[in-house]
Parts: structure tokens; C-alpha cells; sequence
């Protein structure tokens, strides 16, 4: 996980709550009854503009794990830096090379 200046707690709640919850066709944000039954069950309280954050970030993470789909998009990923990093770049090679092998081809070269 990304070192944080502020908010990591946030995101160890997301984690724990689950960034998103199946539809079938993928993740859908947290409902704001999911927080609230997460806080009560866990004990663990969460102030409003926790829940708030919470529900934004699990947004963020279904808009990006459905933007993912595209084969030319990037997952989301949590793990650990080097490691996410790097298969960012091998992706991101991959996807650039397949790019120009295409456009190669298309200019008949």
C-alpha cells in the first residue's frame, strides 16, 4: 500500500468493509448501509465525514477496476509498491508494444 500523509486509516477501513460489493458485473461502491453495519459490527466508529470518504474512495476503485476492463486501461491494484509498480510497467510496455505492432500493420510496414 502507498505511503499516506493522511487518511491511511481510511483506506485499511475500505479494505476491511471491501472496496466494493459484487453486482455480477463487477464491483459496485460500498452502500452507506454497508459503513453503518461495518462500524456497528466491528465496534469500531466512524464519523460521518469518515463514511463520506470511505463511500468516495470505494467509487474511485469500481470507476477504475470497470475502466480496467478496456485491455488498453490499468487495474486497480493494492499491494506492495515494487511489486505493483512493476507489473504497472510490464502492463504498460505490453500494452505500448501491442499499440505499435497495430499501428505498423495498419501503415502497411
Amino acid at each position: 500500500m502507498p505511503d499516506l500523509e493522511w487518511g491511511e486509516h481510511l483506506l485499511r477501513i475500505l479494505l476491511k468493509v471491501g472496496p466494493g460489493t459484487d453486482s455480477g458485473h463487477g464491483p459496485v461502491p460500498v452502500s452507506w448501509g454497508e459503513i453503518d453495519s461495518w462500524s456497528r459490527v466491528s465496534g469500531f466508529f466512524i464519523a460521518g465525514h469518515e463514511a463520506e470518504e470511505i463511500r468516495i474512495l470505494s467509487k474511485d476503485y469500481c470507476s477504475s477496476f470497470h475502466a480496467g476492463q478496456d485491455p488498453t486501461e490499468l487495474k486497480p491494484s493494492f499491494g506492495d509498491d515494487r511489486t505493483v509498480t512493476e507489473k504497472r510497467r510490464e502492463q504498460v510496455a505490453r500494452h505500448f508494444d501491442a499499440t505499435f505492432n497495430n499501428l505498423m500493420r495498419a501503415n502497411g510496414k
